[in-house]
């Protein structure tokens, strides 16, 4: 099921598994499946600290090369993430960088 979601052979889709798994993110238990591991809410909270800390830094160096198209898309994809949270559709929500699109200053 999962291959042809991604339109995949099963065969990079079962050695991602094998990564996770020894990454400790899932657990395959033969002939039934993988399923994915308990989180631990301390670990949860540091990746996603650590991943906004980056998020930021990324943007603080993307931004002066970014256009209106580019903030434009961005804005959208908030706005798609925002309307699948608002209609519990998301389960997982991504740092949301742009609630509406910043005005762009001319370049100094």
């Amino acid at each position: 099921m999962l291959p042809r979601s991604f339109k995949a052979s099963h065969v990079p889709v079962r050695e991602a598994f094998r990564k996770l798994e020894a990454k400790g993110f899932v657990i395959s238990k033969p002939r039934c499946g993988v399923r994915v591991s308990q989180l631990d809410p301390g670990m949860v909270l540091e990746v996603t600290e650590m991943r906004a800390a980056l998020e930021g830094l990324a943007l603080h160096h993307a931004l002066p090369r970014l256009d209106r198209s580019d903030l434009d898309a961005a804005h959208q994809d908030n706005l798609t993430v925002l309307m699948s949270v608002r209609n519990d559709r998301a389960i997982c929500v991504p740092v949301l960088l742009f609630l509406s699109p910043p005005r762009l200053s001319p370049a100094s």
